[in-house]
């Protein structure tokens, strides 16, 4: 049902930051670089369309670190020349030129000459291909269920319906694990197709389907909980899947009333959207995780199997 399209994008951390896939690098000087993954990969039926290009191939050649053109100053990127053997999504030659960083505090992807690779590549500004440790860049032989979903875009029919699978989750400043699953949470998608709920399972998950096209995803917080949102996505194709999560914090007490210890998060969160100048909804990837560490956020998406179209939908439930 719903995927917002997360090409590389720019940010300014410091003197400036860039974006592979969820990557986040602080310029600092040349030789003191530090790269942060925002969690962990997307599964790749969100991963695929979310790059600009996605393919198989060996590496032929690796070339001497050169100056970019299309990275801050004091930035080095490694030229890698493919022979590519299978193309799945994006304009891909025969004979295919990627950058990345040197490796270590860059998000630089460290290839080896001769290895076989399943690539996901963000186009730069000047046409280039990228890609980087944060991407779902792998080895072949470690790219099982990649292939699987690569090689059957060519070979199914094309699905009446795409897939949102997520996670309703409370956060607590006062009990660990500090992000737990909330169960029975009414879910409201709406989208192409109209509007619909869900509820959360046991284990706060919850899974629709639904045509490409935008959505957006709202909780019905039970009471003494607040709820961000609501999120706003878009599903590319029926072909792909989204993994979201959706999280509540305990509401505040009246005024005067002693304060939970898990309430302090709320005004923490208005904290760092004043000082960023934005709000939880400007701000998808703070919306899903906490406010200071967002890849808390994306690395809880890990948990669940989103690759699974088999997986059982909530019931609806009627209005």
């Amino acid at each position: 049902m719903t995927i917002a399209r997360a090409r590389g994008r720019h940010r300014r951390i410091g003197p400036a930051a860039v974006l592979f896939g969820l990557a986040v690098v602080a310029v600092v000087p040349a030789e003191a670089h530090a790269c942060t993954c925002s969690g962990s990969p997307n599964p790749p039926c969100q991963a695929a369309w979310q790059a600009d290009a996605v393919f198989a191939g060996r590496v032929a050649e690796i070339g001497h670190p050169e100056p970019s053109a299309f990275m801050p100053q004091g930035f080095r990127m490694r030229r890698i020349h493919f022979a590519v053997t299978e193309s799945f999504l994006g304009d891909v030659a025969s004979e295919q030129t990627v950058f990345t960083g040197l490796g270590g505090g860059d998000c630089g992807y460290q290839f080896a000459a001769g290895a076989s690779y399943v690539v996901y590549a963000h186009r730069a500004e000047d046409g280039s291909l990228t890609t980087g440790i944060c991407s779902r860049t792998r080895s072949t032989s470690g790219a099982g269920e990649d292939l699987a979903y690569l090689r059957s875009l060519a070979t199914t029919p094309q699905p009446v319906a795409g897939m949102i699978r997520g996670e309703v989750l409370v956060r607590y400043r006062d009990r660990r694990p500090a992000l737990q699953p909330a169960a029975d949470v009414r879910v409201t998608v709406t989208g192409p197709a109209g509007r619909s709920t869900v509820v959360s399972g046991p284990d706060g998950a919850f899974a629709v389907m639904g045509p490409a096209g935008p959505y957006t995803i709202a909780l019905e917080p039970p009471d003494g909980l607040t709820a961000f949102g609501p999120v706003d996505l878009a599903l590319p194709t029926t072909r792909a899947c989204i993994a979201t999560s959706l999280v509540m914090t305990p509401r505040s007490p009246p005024k005067g009333e002693p304060r939970s210890p898990g309430a302090d998060w709320d005004q923490s969160r208005d904290g760092y959207n004043r000082r960023h100048g934005a709000t939880a909804r400007e701000l998808p990837e703070v919306a899903s995780g906490v406010p200071g560490n967002i890849a808390e956020g994306f690395a809880r998406r890990s948990r669940l199997d989103f690759a699974r179209r088999d997986a059982p939908a909530f019931a609806p439930v009627r209005e």
